[in-house]
């Protein structure tokens, strides 16, 4: 994966004398790509043999020599949602950790513990936040939109930037009809607002997501979903289809 010979092994050196390290805690990123999916169980099961107990699957996204390789490492996740599961029950039961870090939400259906928090969007947009802001002052694109957009985390963030930019305000997203109304649009968020600031309103009152029933329902083309932090609470089971589509 990274293209230096012997790095492999000397990773492995590494990590076997970090572990020698009276309380230190070692976790493992590994980013998640076409290459070693198969073979993610096999890798944890490596790194639980050699003493490491934290794993943190990172998802691949659309920037520098990732994107520059696009064609040899995307895959589809969702086709690799029983290797997920696998190492997910592998790590509990053996009492580790693991997170997931920009993975597709749909993808943690079920496994709703390991979805990633949203407030972490936070630091995706503070690593952009000139480009953002210059986006919202003068409308000039940001570098990367284009056909990588759909691979993002920030796909949806940025189209809300799009609605900003147009309309001059973003109000809450209404609940949806499976779900109790609650107050959703009386908060809202104006051009001229810093991109945190933005990011912020957006995560808690604008960032929603869909599960596998709700494509049978009626009201699936005109709803976006529901909020993600209510998802997490309650799980994607609460999101029951308002009769047949």
């Amino acid at each position: 994966l990274v293209g230096v010979p012997g790095a492999f092994a000397q990773t492995l050196s590494g990590i076997s004398n970090a572990l020698k390290l009276p309380g230190l805690i070692i976790s493992s990123d590994i980013v998640v790509n076409r290459v070693n999916a198969d073979s993610l169980f096999e890798i944890v099961k490596l790194l639980y043999g050699l003493g490491v107990n934290e794993y943190d699957l990172l998802h691949l996204i659309p920037f520098g020599r990732a994107w520059e390789n696009w064609g040899r490492l995307s895959y589809s996740p969702e086709a690799k949602k029983d290797i997920f599961r696998k190492v997910f029950d592998f790590v509990e039961a053996n009492g580790g950790h693991v997170w997931t870090n920009r993975f597709p939400l749909r993808l943690l259906e079920g496994c709703e513990r390991y979805m990633q928090h949203p407030d972490k969007l936070q630091d995706e947009v503070r690593g952009m936040r000139a480009v953002f802001n210059r986006y919202l002052r003068s409308g000039r694109k940001t570098f990367c939109r284009g056909p990588r957009c759909r691979f993002c985390v920030l796909e949806q963030f940025c189209e809300d930037l799009d609605v900003l930019r147009k309309e001059g305000s973003l109000s809450g997203v209404p609940s949806p009809k499976c779900l109790p109304a609650g107050p959703a649009g009386k908060k809202r968020v104006v051009l001229g607002a810093d991109a945190l600031n933005v990011a912020g309103f957006y995560i808690h009152e604008r960032m929603t997501v869909k599960g596998a029933a709700c494509s049978g329902c009626r009201e699936n083309a005109r709803c976006r979903g529901a909020g993600v932090e209510f998802v997490m609470r309650k799980g994607f089971a609460a999101l029951i289809p308002v009769g047949r589509a």
